[in-house]
């Protein structure tokens, strides 16, 4: 059984565990419009108020999730990756940004406004999401704001993150990051759309 190693929370509550594996999505600012974002704050007030590791609490996730999903999809705001081009030359950097902390990367797809990956620590040492997320996130904004010829917040502050507990769940994630894009209209097949990458997590470590 793997070790909590602690308990925080910014808008979202987040778990971080020893050799933790984390499907974490982030979006970027501005890519929701305000009655999208108040729907989520009553769905991240629900979540914080539900029990730890209570059945209540993996649903109230998934009910948040399912609508942070459904909205991005829509593209109703800031989009900045839609093309083909952009996806290319920003999933390089997301796998530098990523690798440059001594963590490792797993499956990945980089949307038109958010990425959705599976990564983990290398380190037997080190665990901490909070340093790691907030490290990735300020490096790949100014590399990518520099890609797109744009200033300002690229990300949101907070971001979704799951502890992957089983390979059978790493292996619905991977399905889920991988018909993401066909899901949307963007592709017909994953392996040929520009922002995937296949990563090297294969299994869980418990």
């Amino acid at each position: 059984m793997q070790k909590i190693v602690r308990i925080w929370r910014k808008q979202l509550p987040h778990w971080e565990v020893e050799n933790g594996t984390y499907f974490i999505t982030v979006r970027c600012a501005g890519s929701l419009p305000d009655s999208v974002k108040h729907r989520l704050r009553k769905a991240a007030k629900a979540v914080v108020q539900a029990e730890a590791k209570s059945l209540q609490l993996i649903h109230l996730q998934r009910q948040y999730f399912l609508i942070l999903d459904t909205y991005l999809d829509r593209c109703l705001g800031l989009s900045p990756f839609v093309s083909d081009k952009r996806c290319k030359e920003a999933v390089p950097i997301l796998l530098n940004a990523i690798a440059s902390r001594d963590w490792q990367s797993g499956p990945l797809i980089l949307m038109p406004n958010h990425i959705h990956f599976v990564t983990r620590s290398n380190s037997c040492q080190s665990h901490d999401l909070q340093a790691f997320m907030t490290q990735f996130k300020g490096r790949t904004s100014r590399q990518l704001n520099q890609l797109l010829n744009r200033t300002g917040r690229l990300w949101q502050e907070d971001w979704f993150d799951h502890w992957i507990r089983s390979n059978t769940s790493l292996e619905l994630i991977r399905h889920y990051i991988q018909q993401n894009p066909i899901k949307a209209g963007l592709c017909q097949c994953y392996r040929k759309y520009p922002g995937y990458s296949e990563g090297s997590i294969h299994t869980v470590i418990r």
